[in-house]
């Protein structure tokens, strides 16, 4: 689970440069960074990998209308909160 909490600190770091206004350098690596989560993501809880899935695809319909306020939400609260309940198991 440790790869699931360094994913969740750069979430985080993410989330703080799309509130910054500097959403090209937070855009660059939030795809390989999401990738590596839904990849490390344990899969024997369905409805954990059915919340990791809408919470991605919200997160790119964000993306895809720059809504980086509500990305850097998802990325901050809603993520992070997914990602905490499994590293404290």
């Amino acid at each position: 689970m440790t790869e699931l909490s360094a994913y969740a600190a750069r979430c985080r770091q993410h989330a703080q440069l799309f509130r910054l206004g500097l959403s090209t350098q937070a855009a660059m690596d939030l795809v390989d960074t999401l990738t590596s989560v839904v990849e490390h993501f344990p899969v024997e809880d369905e409805a954990k990998i059915h919340r990791l899935n809408t919470l991605v695809a919200r997160m790119l319909q964000c993306q895809e209308h720059q809504d980086w306020v509500g990305l850097a939400d998802y990325l901050e609260y809603e993520l992070q909160d997914l990602l905490g309940t499994l590293v404290r198991h």
